[in-house]
């Protein structure tokens, strides 16, 4: 999963930085995490697109981007985003 949203986030965003956590073993155990792994995410991201937009304009257009990943059982994605 961590592989499929490094894509999709640089295929979509062209980041001058990216980087993507998964944090899914420190939710072990919470309601909607998995066995395996890869629910909870980090994203750190800086991108040139995103100028002159808003903080929640930016998250949308990620989890946007990302919409098939919560189908397919991302629980969590948590956005920095580096300016």
């Amino acid at each position: 999963m961590k592989n499929i949203i490094e894509k999709k986030l640089q295929e979509r965003f062209l980041p001058e930085f990216l980087e993507v956590i998964d944090n899914s073993y420190l939710h072990r155990g919470h309601t909607y995490s998995k066995p395996e792994g890869q629910t909870h995410f980090l994203v750190k991201i800086k991108s040139s697109q995103f100028v002159n937009l808003k903080t929640i304009e930016i998250h949308r257009l990620i989890n946007h981007t990302l919409k098939q990943q919560f189908l397919d059982g991302v629980h969590a994605l948590e956005i920095n985003i580096i300016k």
